[in-house]
């Protein structure tokens, strides 16, 4: 019997490799996928059931949303996938000091604003929209957990 290869076992699973980066590989990038992946050549790759071909990994760098998502983790987001009220997003704020975050995404009626909120009490709600410059990335698609 020959042995299987994990090509044969990504092929048969449908997995993609993507790579993992780090929050500031994509802050020092402006949230240009493109040019923080290019940057993150070194990063770790990994291989995942769903995603699309733009995929790619985040290792998660605080406790904001634990227990669902902890220091550590990895998500996968897809910059494909629209944000949609009651999903984890992945977003660049855009202020003086560019910095992003993984929140779950709440539309607000009305103004066009809404929050991004952590699963972890112990950090802040934090409102996107029309006033606060902004970008969302992409949603979460799958999370591989740290063991």
């Amino acid at each position: 019997v020959p042995k299987a290869t994990s090509q044969d076992i990504g092929a048969y699973y449908s997995l993609h490799i993507i790579k993992v980066m780090s929050v500031g590989d994509i802050e020092r990038a402006k949230g240009r996928i493109d040019v923080a992946s290019q940057a993150a050549e070194d990063a770790e790759s990994v291989s995942v059931p769903n995603g699309g071909p733009r995929a790619f990994g985040i290792k998660i760098p605080d406790d904001s949303m634990a227990p669902l998502i902890s220091h550590g983790d990895i998500v996968i987001v897809d910059p494909d996938k629209p944000a949609l009220p009651g999903k984890i997003v992945l977003v660049l704020m855009g202020s003086e000091s560019d910095r992003v975050l993984i929140r779950r995404f709440r539309a607000l009626t009305g103004n066009g604003d809404a929050e991004l909120r952590p699963e972890n009490a112990d950090f802040p709600t934090e409102r996107i929209g029309k006033k606060k410059p902004n970008r969302v990335i992409g949603r979460v698609v799958n999370v591989i957990k740290r063991v």
